[in-house]
């Protein structure tokens, strides 16, 4: 698991305000499928925090 980082932050928030990954990497001068690999591990770690967050089931 990789850590949040500006980067990652920096990404998202392109993407957000080029509603486009393809435009988003244009403007950050990378390729859209490393932009990809980097939202990819957003995701995996945002799903993590909320997953490591649920309470945990007891047995009825």
């Amino acid at each position: 698991m990789s850590f949040l980082n500006y980067h990652h932050l920096r990404y998202f928030r392109a993407i957000a305000q080029t509603g486009n990954l393809t435009r988003a990497a244009e403007h950050l001068n990378i390729s859209p499928s490393a932009l990809s690999i980097q939202l990819g591990q957003l995701e995996a770690h945002a799903l993590h925090i909320v997953l490591s967050n649920l309470p945990v089931p007891r047995d009825a």
